[in-house]
């Protein structure tokens, strides 16, 4: 083993809750996973406690990418070169996990660079998951997982599953609740406002309306579409399949 192939990671404390440790390390896989090409599980070759230390066997391509990332993410609110979502996702769980009781500090040493967790780079972190544009739209996919948490305030949430790329979270007010609980597990298009990230990929749609375009049926092997047809009246899409009406709408 050599410093080219591993990540160590460290983390500096007295009396450290050992969910610091198991979590800080989930992220550090999750993180090389993330900007890793290869497919192959990631190996431990080091773990020793007191101050926990801990070193990651990954491929060097990987490691290099980690490594240029979080230098430009202590210097920009930007998604790094060669990073996604996925990959300041697990920074920031790294950050979580420096919140942990005792540990006083957590820093990853890559290429024989070691850069700190520190406030700065989980700032830039967070905000490089901000929007990047907002506009107008629509998406399409299936909606599932409702959150109706009265401590959220008048939103309330649900994810939608898309063809291409991460969930997409919906927001909507208290008027949209049944609408949303009623397509639950169905393909739908949402309308309404649409968040961006800057590799233009849809991260969130503050809804004003939910259409229905098919149910979904799910079984143990094998999941089977139908298209919903004359819900509404072949009045509401002046003849139209409801399909198609709402295409035209989109186009």
């Amino acid at each position: 083993m050599s410093e080219s192939d591993e990540v160590e990671l460290n983390i500096k404390g007295n009396g450290i809750d050992p969910r610091a440790v198991g979590e800080a390390i989930l992220a550090v896989d999750k993180l090389m996973r993330s900007v890793s090409s290869e497919d192959g599980p990631l190996t431990i070759t080091h773990l020793s406690t007191g101050s926990a230390n801990a070193r990651v066997q990954a491929s060097e391509a990987a490691i290099r990418v980690v490594d240029n990332g979080l230098l430009e993410l202590s210097q920009s609110a930007m998604i790094p070169s060669g990073w996604n979502r996925t990959s300041i996702e697990a920074v920031i769980e790294l950050g979580a996990a420096r919140k942990r009781a005792g540990v006083t500090g957590l820093s990853l040493r890559a290429l024989g660079a070691i850069q700190s967790i520190d406030e700065q780079i989980l700032l830039n972190a967070t905000s490089s998951l901000n929007p990047a544009t907002v506009g107008l739209g629509s998406v399409s996919g299936l909606l599932y997982r409702y959150n109706n948490d009265p401590r959220r305030g008048t939103k309330r949430s649900a994810s939608l599953r898309t063809a291409h790329g991460p969930a997409v979270k919906i927001t909507f007010q208290p008027s949209l609740v049944e609408a949303v609980r009623a397509a639950i597990d169905q393909v739908v298009e949402v309308w309404g406002t649409v968040f961006r990230d800057s590799e233009d990929r849809i991260i969130g749609v503050e809804a004003e309306r939910v259409e229905v375009l098919r149910v979904e049926t799910v079984s143990a092997k094998r999941t089977r579409s139908a298209v919903i047809r004359g819900v509404l009246g072949s009045d509401w899409t002046d003849g139209k399949d409801s399909v198609d009406w709402v295409r035209e709408q989109r186009d």
